[in-house]
């Protein structure tokens, strides 16, 4: 270390290239007294901290739902869902996602309850919300289905899933 650096703690900042991601937090520490072979990395991507982000709010959001609809907590996984998937898929994907024009109405009945609930009409906002989600994921749960029927070794299940994917069509 420098001479005039500051030894507490010392921890370096470093900013490799990651192939996938161009945004990236990686620190490396050194423990005291040891050689540079020895040292610890740690590695979080932006879209891994949006994973952790949605699973807090998505969290709060059946926390709220199991405390009787607790607006404050619904409110704050909403918030923390929404940036999270911003976090996961970039801001411009996710303007670009709920603001098709086929999707307007999902979106629309979404941001809407989620509006709602910031108003402090939970119930009213989860449902509002509820149907918007459906209508903005409906192209997706086929998707979700047949991958679960396909690695699902259980047999009621698998036709299950299977069934349900046939059921809805793509959009």
């Amino acid at each position: 270390m420098p001479r005039g650096s500051c030894q507490l703690g010392r921890a370096l900042l470093v900013a490799p290239t990651h192939p996938r991601a161009g945004e990236e937090l990686r620190g490396v520490w050194d423990n005291e007294g040891s050689s540079a072979g020895s040292q610890r990395t740690a590695s979080l991507s932006v879209a891994e901290i949006g994973v952790g982000i949605t699973g807090f709010g998505v969290f709060f959001i059946l926390f709220g739902i199991l405390l009787y609809f607790d607006s404050v907590l619904l409110a704050f996984g909403n918030l923390l869902f929404l940036t999270g998937l911003s976090f996961i898929i970039g801001l411009r994907r996710t303007f670009s996602f709920f603001f098709q024009r086929h999707k307007l109405k999902g979106t629309s009945f979404f941001l809407g309850g989620v509006a709602i609930v910031l108003l402090r009409w939970p119930l009213l906002g989860m449902l509002l919300e509820t149907y918007g989600f459906f209508s903005l994921f409906k192209g997706f749960f086929p998707v979700a289905f047949g991958f679960l029927g396909n690695t699902s070794n259980i047999p009621f299940l698998s036709a299950l899933f299977q069934r349900l994917q046939g059921t809805s069509s793509m959009v």
